[in-house]
């Protein structure tokens, strides 16, 4: 299982000033490292807050050496920047007609 961070205070970073933003994440990742991981390696995942994806915070989650950011934009995702992973609802947001399922 991951556990991944979603903020401090669960900020929507795109009204918060850069200052607030890194220190939302940076304070989100230390207590991920040092309360659930307790100084062990362990792969960094974020989830924007309110879905704000401001410049100041995708600088700080690569500073951080996150794996991995989901924001709330809802489109498809086959790769790409994966500090912008896009929001999957569920089954009724993916197309299945190129499945064919067991009969």
């Amino acid at each position: 299982m991951t556990i991944g961070g979603h903020g401090y205070h669960s900020l929507n970073a795109t009204y918060e000033s850069k200052d607030m933003q890194k220190s939302e994440i940076e304070k989100s990742y230390k207590f991920i490292a040092n309360e659930i991981h307790k100084g062990q390696p362990f792969d960094f995942y974020y989830s924007y807050p309110n879905g704000g994806v401001p410049l100041a915070s995708l600088e700080t989650l690569s500073k951080v050496g996150c794996a991995g950011a989901f924001t709330t934009i809802r489109e498809s995702f086959s790769g790409g920047e994966l500090l912008k992973i896009p929001r999957l609802d569920g089954p009724l947001a993916v197309s299945y007609t190129h499945l064919t399922l067991p009969t």
